[in-house]
C-alpha cells in the first residue's frame, strides 16, 4: 500500500492512505511508535483533523526522508512513547527560541492558579516542561 506521511517538529510521525477519500481528515491514520511497535493503528484519534493541519503541528514529509525520521524516533529516549508535544532536551534541535517561547507562554498560563488539569500528574509533567523550555530559552 502507498501511503502520505506526516511528521511534527518533535519528529513524530503518522501516515495515511495515499488513495481513499478527497478528504485526507476522513482518511484513517497509523501512528509509527518505533522498532518494537512498528505503525499502531488506524485509530480515529489519529486522523488528521482540522486542529492538527490548520495549527501546522504536522507537515508533509518526503517519501525518501521517512527511514531517518524513524531511525530518530528508534534512537529516543527513554523510548518513542512520550509525549512527543513536550520539549525534550535530546530534541532540542527541533525546535526553534519562538517556538519554544510560544510553548513556554501557553504552559505558564495552564499552569497559573486557575489552571484545570484532569489529574496532579498533568500538572506536574506541564510543570517540569515549562522548567525545561525555560532553560532552553535562557542559553
Amino acid at each position: 500500500m502507498e501511503w502520505i506521511s506526516f511528521a511534527d517538529g518533535n519528529q513524530a510521525l503518522i501516515r495515511v492512505p495515499a488513495t481513499g477519500d478527497a478528504d485526507l481528515r476522513a482518511r484513517p491514520a497509523e501512528r509509527y511508535h518505533g522498532r518494537r511497535h512498528r505503525w499502531v493503528g488506524p485509530y480515529r484519534g489519529w486522523t488528521l483533523h482540522d486542529q492538527v493541519t490548520n495549527a501546522g503541528r504536522y507537515d508533509p514529509v518526503d517519501p525518501a526522508q521517512v527511514p531517518d525520521i524513524q531511525r530518530n524516533i528508534d534512537a529516543m529516549e527513554p523510548d518513542p512513547y512520550r509525549d512527543r508535544s513536550r520539549f525534550w532536551p535530546d530534541q532540542a534541535h527541533l525546535w526553534t527560541d519562538e517556538r519554544a517561547r510560544r510553548r513556554a507562554a501557553r504552559l505558564e498560563a495552564e499552569t497559573g492558579p486557575d489552571s484545570s488539569h484532569w489529574t496532579v500528574q498533568s500538572y506536574f509533567d506541564d510543570v517540569h516542561e515549562l522548567e525545561r523550555l525555560r532553560g532552553f530559552t535562557a542559553d
